[in-house]
């Protein structure tokens, strides 16, 4: 049995996935951990890489394009360790992340942590979107509505600017509470990822993480960012899908998780609501 299985879900990122794949085993030392790539039909040569590179990868193979939460519980249904680590292809490690998750989860003082992440970096080593807050009827709409006046006046760049400036925290000293992580590197007990059910089918993309984590605070166990790891995550790099299929994924995870999470009633105000306002692009 492993401590941990570091799970990635390919799908036509060849290059971002081998690059992941280095990254992992050049800095993950002193642990002994599997590496499962379950690959979503790619037409790219992902496969192939894999097989001729990394022959020790256990590689799952899928007929179809399942979607990222399906693809993740197949790899973890794989899985013969304590801990999973789902990481994406887009991510580089920059050292031993895995590491310190694990030695963090071991601690007996630690028992009530279900799952920790890192703080995410871009290429130029600036804190960016790691963890969030579970979505909220009214915010949603708030947000929604904000941006479709942004894109009405024509401000929209500059708006993104000011965000892009004010989004970057400083570096954390101590580990903190967060709702959920961002499922780009969410490592986690298996025996809670089963107890809670794994990611939900009814997710193909997006929304997943934060309605597994919802689940997870459900039973009173926490998710926590810790310092001291270095995972660069190029945003959007493993979601080659065109902006238009995007906003399909994203708008019906959203009310996905709403319509699961909400009371029947303050969920169909809000689709009524929703539905008055155009989608905006992401």
């Amino acid at each position: 049995m492993k401590d941990v299985s570091i799970i990635l879900v390919s799908y036509n990122t060849k290059t971002l996935l081998q690059n992941c794949l280095a990254s992992v085993y050049e800095h993950t030392t002193g642990v002994s951990f599997e590496t499962i790539v379950v690959d979503n039909a790619s037409i790219d040569g992902s496969v192939e890489m894999v097989e001729n590179l990394f022959p020790e990868v256990l590689l799952v193979k899928n007929k179809s394009n399942v979607g990222f939460g399906i693809a993740n519980n197949y790899g973890a249904e794989k899985a013969l360790s304590k801990y999973l680590f789902f990481l994406n292809t887009d991510t580089i490690l920059l050292n031993n992340a895995v590491k310190v998750f694990f030695n963090f989860m071991e601690q007996p003082e630690n028992n009530s942590v279900a799952a920790v992440g890192g703080e995410l970096l871009n290429t130029a080593g600036t804190i960016i979107h790691s963890y969030g807050n579970f979505p909220t009827l009214l915010s949603t709409l708030s947000l929604t509505f904000r941006y479709n006046l942004y894109y009405k006046i024509g401000l929209i760049k500059i708006r993104n600017l000011i965000r892009k400036d004010k989004s970057h925290p400083t570096p954390a000293e101590s580990p903190f509470i967060v709702d959920y992580i961002t499922g780009a590197d969410l490592f986690i007990r298996k025996d809670v990822f089963f107890i809670v059910g794994a990611f939900n089918p009814a997710f193909f993309m997006y929304c997943e993480e934060s309605d597994l984590q919802k689940r997870i605070s459900e039973i009173g166990l926490k998710r926590l960012i810790l310092p001291g790891t270095k995972i660069i995550h190029l945003e959007g790099g493993s979601s080659n899908n065109k902006r238009t299929k995007k906003n399909d994924y994203f708008y019906e995870s959203m009310h996905t998780y709403f319509r699961l999470h909400k009371p029947r009633l303050a969920y169909l105000a809000f689709k009524f609501f929703f539905a008055l306002l155009p989608k905006i692009p992401m």
